[in-house]
C-alpha cells in the first residue's frame, strides 16, 4: 500500500490521517467529537498529534482507546474496557476531545456480534456504537501491572530491594508470583523490550527458580537445562536462587544468595 492521506468524517468533525505503509492495518473506530472516556486513563503524552496518539495506543498492548484534546494536543490511552460495553453508556460529553477505539483485531470485513466473535486467548469483546463487534487485549487485573507485548502474561518490575522470601510474599500478596523465565523468548522480552533501557548494567533481578538437590529447577519442578545456552545458571557460589543479572551485554541466569537483597519482578497468577 502506498503511502497515502486518508479521510475520516464522522458528525461535523473530519479528521485528515497519514497513514503508511507499515500502519495498513491500523483501524480507527472514530467514537465521536467532544466526547470523553474518564476512569480508565493509564498513559498521558502531550505535544503530539492524532494519529501518533492512535499509533502509540496501537502498539501499547493494554491500550483500548484513546482521548485527544485537539487544543492541547494531550494524548491519553485508555484500558479496562468491560467485556461487552457498549461504548456510548460510559462516554461523557467534552468539549474540544475526541474519543476513539483503536481496532487491534485481525479479522478483515464486518465484525460479527460479541455472541459469535471468537475473540482469541488473552483478548475481549467490546461492542462500538455502530453495533459492531471488536477484540481487544485483556488489561490485567492490577491498573500497576502491564500485559506483555505477547499478550500472555501481566507483570511488574518492583524496584524495592529484598530477599528472595520477602520478594516471594509481595508478590503473593498482589495475586502473583515471582516470574518464571522458562524460555529465551522470555529473557529476551524482559531485557531488549524493558530492564536494559531503564537500568544500568550491573543489576539484577529476582526471579523463580532454586537451587534443590544439586539441580536448579523452576517452581513446577522443571529442571533449567544446564548443558549450555540461555539456560545455563552461571555459578558464582552465592546461594541457591536464582537471579536475571546483566553485568555487560544481554542478561543471563546467575546464582544468588536468598538473603541478599535484589529489584524483583512479579506476574500475575
Amino acid at each position: 500500500m502506498n503511502r497515502g492521506l486518508f479521510l475520516l468524517s464522522f458528525y461535523s468533525l473530519s479528521i485528515l490521517v497519514q497513514i503508511s505503509t507499515k500502519d495498513c492495518h491500523l483501524k480507527p473506530f472514530v467514537e465521536g467529537k467532544d466526547r470523553y472516556l474518564s476512569g480508565f486513563v493509564q498513559t498521558t503524552v502531550d505535544n503530539v498529534g492524532f494519529h501518533q496518539c492512535m499509533k502509540m495506543c496501537y502498539r501499547k498492548v493494554n491500550c483500548d482507546s484513546i482521548n485527544y484534546d485537539q487544543r492541547g494536543l494531550s494524548c491519553e490511552m485508555n484500558t479496562a474496557i468491560s467485556t461487552g460495553q457498549v461504548m456510548d453508556t460510559i462516554l461523557d460529553i467534552r468539549q474540544g476531545w475526541l474519543h476513539t477505539v483503536v481496532n487491534k483485531t485481525t479479522m478483515e470485513g464486518g465484525q460479527a456480534a460479541c455472541d459469535v466473535l471468537n475473540c482469541p486467548r488473552n483478548t475481549q469483546c467490546v461492542t462500538l456504537r455502530n453495533d459492531t463487534s471488536i477484540c481487544h487485549p485483556e488489561p490485567c487485573r492490577r491498573a500497576d501491572y502491564m500485559l506483555s507485548a505477547q499478550g500472555r502474561f501481566c507483570f511488574k518490575i518492583h524496584d524495592q530491594l529484598l530477599s528472595y522470601q520477602a520478594a516471594k510474599d509481595t508478590c503473593s500478596n498482589e495475586n502473583a508470583s515471582l516470574t518464571i523465565v522458562n524460555s529465551e523468548a522470555k529473557m529476551d522480552y524482559f531485557d531488549k523490550q524493558h530492564l536494559r533501557f531503564k537500568y544500568p548494567t550491573r543489576i539484577g533481578f529476582l526471579i523463580a527458580g532454586e537451587y534443590l538437590d544439586g539441580v536448579w529447577r523452576l517452581p513446577d519442578n522443571t529442571a533449567l537445562d544446564q548443558s549450555g545456552g540461555w539456560s545455563t545458571v552461571i555459578r558464582n557460589y552465592d546461594g541457591n536462587c536464582l537471579v536475571l543479572w546483566r553485568a555487560t551485554g544481554d542478561y543471563v541466569l546467575c546464582d544468588s544468595s536468598c538473603t541478599a537483597q535484589f529489584r524483583f519482578i512479579c506476574e500475575e497468577n
